[in-house]
């Protein structure tokens, strides 16, 4: 099994204990609901503009929320529990698991202390990891990112990752 972890995977975690998270898009005003969820047009210019006029907002406030969960002992100990689930489950059907760290792909470097506690956990536990925050660190976020709206990794990532994972599994 190879498990990609992404710093947002401690939400859940989180969401048990009561936390919320911001909310990164606010719906469109009521009077302008029926133009954009009806029209697909108008719901491309909405959200692109809403988009570009918050991006900082966005972004900011989503990266300082997950700074704020790796930093809480209680949720760290609830997301620990569950992968320790997902490592209980491969160890009981005899399953190698191979974990993906990566960071925040806006802030690569950044992410090194929240990936790195992540990586002690599952070394602890004896599981094979890839970390990415030094391989991406440094490098700009764009060559990263699926897009300016989208913090996902892009095609060139992944091909890069596969990489990786291909020299971890026959090396």
């Amino acid at each position: 099994v190879i498990l990609s972890y992404y710093l947002n995977d401690i939400d859940s975690a989180a969401e048990r204990l009561g936390y919320r998270a911001p909310s990164r898009v606010a719906e469109p005003p009521r009077w302008l609901q029926p133009l954009v969820y009806r029209s697909y047009l108008f719901n491309y210019l909405y959200w692109r503009c809403y988009r570009f006029s918050a991006k900082r907002f966005l972004g900011a406030g989503y990266w300082e929320n997950l700074k704020k969960l790796y930093g809480d002992p209680l949720v760290l100990k609830s997301h620990a529990q569950e992968i320790l689930e997902i490592i209980r489950y491969c160890e009981k059907q005899n399953i190698r698991l191979i974990v993906v760290i990566f960071p925040h792909l806006r802030y690569p470097a950044e992410s090194s202390p929240f990936t790195r506690i992540i990586a002690d956990f599952l070394k602890s536990q004896s599981v094979e990891t890839l970390n990415l925050s030094d391989y991406f660190s440094g490098r700009p976020f764009q060559s990263l990112m699926v897009n300016s709206q989208d913090s996902h990794p892009n095609e060139a990532v992944h091909r890069e990752v596969a990489e990786l994972l291909r020299k971890q599994l026959t090396g």
